[in-house]
């Protein structure tokens, strides 16, 4: 399975329960072979250390947790977006991906 994800950190637009639906989204999907990958705006998290910051809020800590608990491995460890990284790529093997190289952080 392969997917593309753009979460919009705007609650104004999305509603509520747009961290909820992505999480349950992960479980649905997680036990199957994929790769999903896309603009996942979570730049409270530090991927090399896997975990968050103090200062994030619930949903962003709620979605690390819901990565571990799927064994995702998540395969960007360079900023994409000046000094965050935001756009990932995930699959349940680690050796599915390699080589990643990001071309251009934007400001």
């Amino acid at each position: 399975m392969i997917g593309l994800c753009y979460r919009s950190d705007n609650t104004l637009v999305v509603g509520q329960e747009n961290e909820v639906r992505l999480r349950g989204l992960l479980h649905e999907v997680c036990n199957q072979h994929l790769i999903l990958m896309g603009d996942f705006n979570y730049p409270g998290i530090d991927w090399s250390l896997n975990s968050t910051s103090a200062s994030v809020n619930y949903g962003t800590s709620d979605f690390l947790q819901t990565v571990d608990y799927c064994f995702l491995v998540q395969h960007v460890q360079d900023p994409t977006r000046v000094y965050a990284v935001l756009d990932l790529i995930f699959t349940k093997d680690p050796d599915l991906v390699s080589d990643v190289q990001i071309t251009s952080t934007g400001k």
